[in-house]
């Protein structure tokens, strides 16, 4: 399991209502996390032994999705056009870089290859993301404070 993962595990505890989360990979390593009124702590060990029985964290796992599927919008849009620009990671969304800020882009701006479309916040990182071509904005799929889901769909470009 990289940082990576323990990142989105870690942002997915945060916005539900669970106070604990364990998942154990197919190597026997397990990620821990608690919530707490202090910030998330996380304890990641190594196998012992072989792992002989499944772990039966599947019930949690199950639930923590069902949450945030729950809070997700929709990733199914109607009558959209242009090649998708999907989220790179679990967390909220955001169209401008401050609230008294105009977004980076609306329906029909043009935009260039590297050009920032909007920001994701993460763990209290703000994360620009760029287009990945040039294009013009067909479609914008999410709004201001969104919670977004690895690899839902933000944008269509055309």
């Amino acid at each position: 399991m990289d940082i990576k993962e323990i990142k989105e595990l870690v942002e997915i505890l945060e916005n539900s209502t669970l106070s604990t989360l364990e998942v154990v990979d197919k190597d026997g390593n397990s990620v821990l996390l608690e919530k707490s009124s202090a910030p998330a702590q996380v304890a990641v060990t190594a196998p012992v032994q072989p792992v002989v029985t499944p772990v039966q964290a599947a019930p949690a796992v199950e639930a923590v999705q069902a949450d945030v599927a729950s809070q997700a919008p929709s990733q199914m849009p109607t009558g959209h056009e242009g090649d998708p620009v999907d989220s790179p990671m679990v967390g909220v969304f955001y169209r401008k870089p401050s609230p008294d800020d105009e977004p980076y882009v609306e329906v029909g701006t043009q935009v260039k290859k590297g050009q920032t479309l909007c920001i994701i916040e993460a763990m209290k990182l703000m994360n620009e993301i760029p287009a990945e071509k040039d294009g013009v904005v067909t479609e914008i799929c999410a709004k201001d404070g969104d919670l977004i889901e690895f690899g839902q769909t933000l944008f269509y470009i055309k």
